[in-house]
């Protein structure tokens, strides 16, 4: 089968915004592996400046038909390649690895550098089923955080958690069921308290006595009892968590926070970001109403917004509520696999690094004053990540379990 120029041309730009189906895909594997050349000109495509930017444009404004000019680019560079005395692009059957293709899209599919920020996009459809990226730890590179935590018993025993496979825990006569990344408790026994700690590199999810659903960050933790009696169902957390609470109107649902911040429920879904290294805690709805209670002063919030109270040790401590329509996928998008940000600075995005990759961060010189945009996904190496920050005047270094973090 030969394929002219259009074709091939349609199959590469499918491909960058995975958009291939099944026999498309196997199309172009069989063309890619048909010669070297094939795939030296398709490797080199996705570090072209001219061709990124084109491809992001695309997304960005579809009206202006930047496809056509995609398109015609790819044309002109497979006509100027057959022209230079190399053997032409043929097809044959064959599979090709797919790491290229991973690594690309996990870096962030497209960099495009807008005003003063960067921006990061990723095309795939939401429900398409993820494609995970091949994780290839190079030299000096940090693996993502997984799947593990720490559960300390009501006796003080400590439990290590992780994805082993399905293991019940035995806290007195009470059965917790470890299975998959999630910690399970049954609504029997006595009430005794609980907590489970997440380190640096680490999250966890758990489901409480009562059904309600927790999500935690990296560097977090929750302390909770083991069956909910009396007339409020009360949990207390560190660093990040994500709840869906099951509705009871007889029992409402309160998180503690430190320094004294608490969130009231009877039932809904939303985030709390207590970290004590950020200046504020914050709080974001994303469905039904809460309660976000400091020292006397108490606020309702309704979806899609933020309680945001100054931490203690971060910034003013007084007990006023600041209520902020937010974008509530940045807030949450941890939980989804995602880092998330709406102008975000570089110290705050080095917060996020240092606690999912498990680092400590150090500045050296003047770091440039950018905000970014966009979305990348958290299951990629460090060096993935940075790779897109360094475009914009941002360089690094990593040392042992440091990452030093300066300027051009």
């Amino acid at each position: 089968m030969a394929y002219i120029e259009q074709q091939i041309a349609q199959l590469i730009l499918k491909h960058f915004s995975e958009e291939l189906d099944a026999f498309e895909e196997a199309e172009l594997e069989s063309w890619l592996a048909a010669s070297p050349r094939n795939r030296r000109f398709f490797d080199g495509l996705g570090e072209e400046d001219d061709f990124i930017r084109l491809l992001a444009q695309e997304e960005l404004d579809r009206e202006n038909r930047i496809e056509q000019k995609i398109l015609q680019k790819i044309q002109e560079k497979i006509r100027t390649s057959e022209n230079d005395g190399e053997d032409g692009f043929i097809p044959a059957p064959a599979k090709i690895s797919r790491i290229r293709r991973s690594m690309w899209i996990a870096a962030a599919s497209v960099i495009i550098v807008l005003g003063t920020g960067i921006y990061f996009w990723n095309r795939a459809d939401a429900g398409k089923q993820e494609r995970k990226p091949v994780l290839v730890k190079t030299a000096n590179d940090v693996l993502p955080g997984s799947d593990r935590a720490i559960l300390t018993l009501s006796s003080g025993q400590k439990v290590e958690l992780n994805t082993r496979g399905e293991e019940v825990i035995m806290d007195g006569e009470l059965s917790i069921t470890n299975d998959d990344g999630e910690l399970k408790y049954a609504a029997s026994g006595a009430a005794v308290l609980n907590t489970m700690a997440t380190p640096k590199g680490g999250q966890y999810k758990i489901t409480l006595s009562d059904g309600s659903k927790v999500w935690l960050n990296a560097a977090s933790s929750i302390t909770y009892p083991t069956h909910f009696e009396g007339t409020a169902r009360e949990v207390s957390v560190t660093g990040e968590a994500y709840f869906e609470v099951t509705h009871d109107k007889t029992k409402p649902f309160i998180v503690q926070t430190p320094g004294g911040s608490r969130v009231e429920v009877l039932g809904t879904h939303f985030n709390v970001n207590a970290y004590g290294d950020e200046a504020y805690q914050t709080t974001t709805l994303v469905e039904g109403k809460v309660r976000v209670v400091k020292l006397s002063e108490a606020v309702q919030l309704q979806p899609g917004f933020q309680a945001k109270v100054a931490n203690v040790q971060g910034a003013d401590s007084s007990g006023d509520i600041a209520v902020t329509e937010v974008d509530v996928e940045e807030a949450t998008g941890w939980k989804n696999n995602l880092f998330v940000f709406n102008k975000a600075d570089i110290p705050f995005i080095m917060r996020q690094l240092s606690r999912w990759y498990d680092l400590d961060v150090t500045y050296k010189g003047e770091i440039p004053k950018r905000n970014f945009l966009g979305k990348i996904p958290r299951n990629i190496p460090l060096s993935q990540m940075l790779s897109a920050l360094k475009l914009v005047g941002v360089n690094f270094e990593i040392k042992d379990k440091t990452l030093i973090v300066s300027g051009t």
